[in-house]
């Protein structure tokens, strides 16, 4: 079953948003992902473990 998760994120720059999409690109079960510089958090969609994605 596909769930959201929402995380705060500490994030700084671009490069930090890069690196935190590569990443979630890689993740097994990560079926779609937004990540927000300006509000520091990251959206994760898809077959994952909150805890995996920590």
């Amino acid at each position: 079953m596909s769930q959201t998760v929402v995380l705060k994120v500490g994030m700084s720059c671009e490069g930090c948003v890069g690196a935190v999409k590569r990443v979630l690109g890689k993740m097994e079960g990560v079926e779609s992902y937004e990540v927000d510089l300006k509000e520091q958090k990251v959206t994760v969609k898809g077959q994952v473990q909150p805890d995996a994605v920590l």
